[in-house]
């Protein structure tokens, strides 16, 4: 399972549990097992107000924190066990708005195309945005 985050969504108090905000943000942590593309699709079909959901992006460590304690918080440890990596990290796996979809190594947000990180694990970010996302080892 891959928990999913997307701002700008449908929010209610049957779901107060799954909503979080942070930095004039609103988050839903989305539980249901997706891949990206559906995670994706998924979050752009939501709606709060007249803005459209898309998967989260993480430009600040603050943000990364928030996110982080949002998902340990809310999620059950049944839930948090189901989304661990099989590299052995302890940090919940979720699905993030950044994608290379277009071009292998060329990392954009979802949202809005903003260029973020350039190549592998061993590139490098792009116009000094933020890059330390999750729990590093």
């Amino acid at each position: 399972m891959a928990v999913f985050l997307l701002s700008a969504l449908v929010s209610s108090d049957a779901m107060a549990d799954t909503v979080f905000k942070h930095g004039g943000h609103t988050y839903k942590i989305v539980t249901e097992p997706a891949s990206w593309p559906e995670a994706s699709e998924r979050a752009g079909a939501m709606t709060l107000g007249s803005n459209v959901g898309y998967l989260a992006r993480v430009d600040s460590s603050r943000e990364n924190t928030a996110i982080l304690n949002a998902a340990m918080n809310h999620l059950s440890e049944e839930q948090l066990e189901k989304t661990l990596a099989e590299d052995g990290s302890d940090a919940p796996f979720i699905w993030l708005g950044g994608s290379d979809a277009d071009a292998e190594g060329v990392w954009i947000w979802s949202n809005n195309g903003d260029r973020f990180w350039s190549g592998d694990f061993n590139g490098s970010g792009v116009a000094d945005r933020y890059t330390n996302w999750g729990v590093q080892p």
